[in-house]
């Protein structure tokens, strides 16, 4: 790396000798000393050499050219003291952050870089002599928002979404529900989404045995009973088996598929080394391609495997194998330790991740009884005083006695090869190739989207709202805290439920969210009330409160009636009052008038149902017609001939005239003998079918 100066420009050159790369630099009216720019950039050359093009182009952009820059735009002249050198430094950091002329990064990336980069350099120069000792180079932070809110941890929250256009709010309007209804659509929300996610990691759990004890039978088959000649006594692979079993593994047909999940398992039950089942270890099979594994050959079993047809085909091709063989994957343990967590929430997520049948000394963490009813089993939890145990219901038992059997080829490896990940309870293939502990997070294992999650193997937890962000074993473990809450409405109960203290349960695991809703609740009921008392007389109080039908509105009012003792407050007295009046209490307006707004429109199908009906049904069967139809009917045919008698006649008196607007009535009537003839028509095209009068109706 070397650089020169020449007609008001700097040129660095990087790279190979054969093959070099400039950056070039101008200097051009720069007020400083030219055995400034020079000693900085010696610097910059020193400390490159030997590093990559990349880095080398890196370093003469972010560190010189920026430091460069600043000096043209600042037209600085050459400073003497240590006091100009920081009043240089600290305009610096602040034309490096606001100034766009020669970095259109963000502002985050620039503070990322002033900490990594450009603090070193200006270090360096410090070193090399070029400005002052003893100078401060700022240290900044870009300060971020707090959130407003606390984590959310129960299963029922969910990302912010757009609301309807029909909805009068942002919010639910739960509230106008009672205590007790609105306690228990949170709860059954809870419970379904619980029972949602336990569903689907039972269909997955027995889909991982079912598959497992599939491949057992095969050996037993006379045609795949050959197996054992395939390796030698001491457990090697026979290095030239018979030509029939040359790259059998690797014919495209079912046959070909079951040898290879035949010989995997092999070699789980007599290989010595840990990485037997790794990609570059079955390539040196004489049964194997290069490739031991292709899709095309994988999605052969998809009839045999009881795993949903989504969660198939999410399995790339070697872990459609892996399946097969009872080597674990990250979605796998996400879904048993989702159901132990469901059974047991006493157990914390990340220790049920990591828990081990066997400790260190030796001792047993899964203890059974003679008669194997009852199980006992214990994890390690490094900030309790004492490990958390629990005895194992009968599901609980089943999923890890069924684990211990799938995963015992695996353990029995380990412990040929001394390796302590033996004792563990989960394990799988490693991201080595090598069997071992399971090292995949479980948040990956439920919801990750880029691999192999129960989030994308199985749609119906996206479409219950278990996606990314809700979806995790720690939202799991407080939701059936909060469950056990609901069932005995004691903070005790449910602190023995997750094995956590009375103080901590209160504090921590009542969630947030369901406090905030509760807050919410208060608010916007008491709102509400203000708005019913302020306008009861007004015919549009519905129009003004939150609530969108009639029903609610009264539902409401009723409840407040309940809850307002009369005489608690003055709010409670006047509830009382509103509540109190009498229909008796009221004058009633005997002259009361229902004004209707009439279409000729509305008076032509009006008029046009009364001839059709005349025409068409001259005499009712009363038998095969309901009381509530033929009232229906009676009702628009009176109707019909009211208003044409009263469009028809003179013999109407001035008070009825004005009362029934006759002017405009007669308007309307007019237009409505013209359409009538149009509809009809229209009616002469219908069919009334018998079952309309039919007995259904009764």
């Amino acid at each position: 790396m070397k650089y020169s100066i020449l007609n008001n420009e700097i040129t660095f050159t990087i790279g190979e000798i054969n093959k070099p790369m400039y950056r070039y630099i101008s200097i051009v009216n720069l007020n400083v000393d030219i055995q400034l720019i020079d000693n900085i950039c010696g610097s910059i050359c020193r400390n490159g050499q030997g590093k990559s093009v990349h880095t080398q182009s890196q370093y003469i952009h972010n560190n010189g050219k920026a430091l460069i820059y600043f000096f043209i735009h600042k037209g600085i002249s050459n400073p003497t003291s240590s006091s100009d050198w920081q009043s240089i430094i600290l305009e610096f950091l602040n034309f490096y952050i606001s100034a766009n002329n020669f970095s259109k990064a963000t502002l985050s990336t620039k503070i990322e870089i002033w900490h990594t980069r450009i603090t070193a350099f200006l270090n360096i120069l410090t070193d090399d002599g070029v400005i002052p000792v003893g100078l401060i180079i700022p240290n900044i932070k870009l300060q971020k928002e707090s959130s407003r809110t606390t984590f959310k941890k129960t299963l029922q929250n969910t990302l912010p979404q757009k609301t309807s256009t029909l909805d009068k709010l942002l919010i639910d309007t739960s509230f106008a529900l009672d205590d007790e209804m609105f306690l228990d659509k949170i709860e059954a929300s809870l419970r379904r989404q619980v029972s949602i996610l336990k569903t689907v990691c039972l269909q997955h759990w027995e889909a991982i045995v079912a598959d497992n004890n599939l491949f057992k039978k095969y050996t037993e088959h006379t045609e795949y009973s050959e197996i054992n000649t395939l390796f030698e006594p001491c457990g090697r692979v026979v290095n030239n088996p018979p030509k029939k079993f040359s790259l059998i593994c690797n014919n495209e047909s079912t046959e070909g598929c079951i040898w290879t999940i035949l010989i995997i398992r092999k070699l789980l039950l007599i290989s010595n080394n840990t990485d037997c089942i790794s990609n570059e270890s079955l390539a040196k099979l004489p049964y194997f391609h290069s490739r031991p594994f292709n899709h095309k050959q994988s999605l052969l079993l998809s009839p045999v495997t009881s795993l949903k047809t989504s969660a198939f085909n999410i399995l790339n091709a070697p872990g459609v194998f892996h399946h097969f063989c009872g080597v674990l994957s990250g979605a796998d343990v996400a879904a048993i330790c989702t159901l132990l967590t469901i059974e047991h929430p006493n157990f914390n997520p990340m220790s049920l991740q990591d828990a081990k049948l066997v400790g260190v000394k030796g001792k047993m963490h899964l203890i059974t009884t003679d008669d194997n009813e009852i199980s006992i089993f214990s994890i390690d939890k490094p900030r309790a005083t004492k490990r958390k145990s629990a005895v194992l219901t009968l599901l609980s038992q089943k999923i890890i006695l069924s684990i211990i059997n799938i995963t015992q080829p695996l353990r029995n490896i380990l412990k040929r090869n001394n390796n302590p990940d033996w004792r563990y309870l989960f394990l799988g293939k490693q991201n080595g190739g090598e069997v071992g502990k399971m090292k995949v997070a479980t948040s990956d294992g439920l919801t990750c989207k880029k691999s192999r999650s129960l989030i994308r193997m199985y749609p119906e937890l996206e479409k219950a709202g278990l996606t990314r962000g809700v979806l995790s074993l720690r939202k799991v473990r407080n939701t059936m805290g909060v469950l056990k809450w609901f069932e005995t409405g004691s903070i005790q109960e449910m602190s023995k439920c997750l094995g956590n203290s009375y103080r901590v349960v209160l504090e921590h695991y009542i969630p947030s969210s369901l406090i905030e809703e509760w807050n919410t609740r208060i608010i916007r009921r008491f709102q509400n009330t203000l708005i019913i008392l302020a306008c009861k007389d007004e015919d549009f109080l519905l129009d003004v409160t939150d609530f969108t039908t009639m029903d609610e509105l009264i539902n409401f009012t009723s409840q407040l009636v309940i809850e307002y003792k009369k005489g608690t407050s003055p709010i409670a007295n006047l509830i009382h009052i509103f509540s109190s009046e009498l229909p008796d209490k009221k004058v009633k307006n005997e002259a009361a008038v229902l004004n209707i707004n009439l279409s000729s429109n509305g008076i032509a199908y009006l008029y046009a149902f009364h001839e059709f009906t005349l025409k068409n049904i001259p005499q009712i069967d009363k038998t095969n017609q309901s009381s509530a139809i033929s009232d229906s009917v009676q009702a628009l045919m009176n109707l019909s001939s009211f208003i044409k008698h009263a469009c028809e006649t003179n013999a109407i008196s001035p008070a009825l005239r004005d009362i029934i607007d006759y002017e405009s009535l007669l308007l309307v009537h007019s237009k409505a003998l013209k359409l009538k003839d149009i509809i009809l028509d229209k009616f002469d095209n219908m069919h009334l079918s018998h079952s309309f009068w039919s007995d259904d109706e009764k």
